[in-house]
């Protein structure tokens, strides 16, 4: 509607609100600006262009004029205006619009300040496989801690306690003691034990640590043997 009205083309939705207090209620395709009274709206449909001057007049912007490489493109004839929103610029291809960006835009921004990305859209798919890339080697896990963390996992998850076959006997012999072991009121379980897997999990995670050992022998090994030094 803001672009189609910049052209001094009159362009209006259509609603069947009748109280301005539900106006917030539907559901209109998105304006930039904050229509908040009758009154806005009624100036915006009536003098479009005026009214996005105005405000426009009021946004912050950078005005853009110098090249980041004089020596291969000249100065702008005039300034040009990035306001600090969303900015779009229009030409047919071939035109000069990454020239305009990537030559005067970002570097006047960048010299501001600005923390600005550029991409080309010819370049997308190598940046998007880059960005890939460098996120997956960041995440990467070495197969040696993985398997550690899936064996705590496992310890974790298999964990149980095994109740004695006679436990009902033994509770009822711990309260006929009572009075002879005031403690013993505290114990209600006093045996306990790994399940079966234990042992096997055990043994699995201490083969891993022999192994994580053998590793930076090796490794030291290497170094010692590959490392150049001087006979004296």
């Amino acid at each position: 509607m803001g672009i189609i009205n910049g052209h001094n083309d009159l362009a209006l939705f259509g609603s069947d609100v009748k109280s301005w207090s539900k106006y917030p209620e539907k559901e209109l395709p998105e304006i930039k600006f904050h229509i908040d009274s009758f009154d806005k709206f009624y100036r915006l449909a009536s003098e479009p262009h005026l009214f996005i001057k105005n405000l426009l007049y009021n946004s912050f912007s950078y005005e853009i004029k110098e090249s980041s490489n004089q020596s291969k493109f000249k100065d702008l004839k005039s300034p040009i205006k990035i306001y600090n929103d969303i900015n779009i610029i229009f030409g047919e291809k071939g035109s000069g619009k990454t020239k305009l960006i990537e030559n005067y835009i970002v570097p006047a921004l960048n010299k501001e300040g600005q923390n600005i990305y550029f991409y080309e859209a010819k370049k997308y798919e190598d940046i998007y496989k880059k960005l890939i890339n460098d996120v997956s080697e960041n995440i990467t896990i070495s197969a040696e801690i993985k398997d550690r963390i899936k064996l705590n996992f496992e310890k974790i998850i298999n964990y149980q306690e095994s109740n004695p076959s006679n436990f009902i006997n033994m509770y009822i012999e711990l309260h006929k003691e009572e009075q002879r072991n005031v403690s013993a009121l505290r114990i209600k379980k006093r045996e306990a034990s790994f399940s079966p897997t234990e042992s096997l999990i055990h043994g699995k995670e201490v083969i891993k640590e022999i192994d994580r050992i053998f590793d930076s022998i090796n490794k030291v090994k290497n170094i010692n043997e590959n490392t150049n030094r001087d006979d004296s």
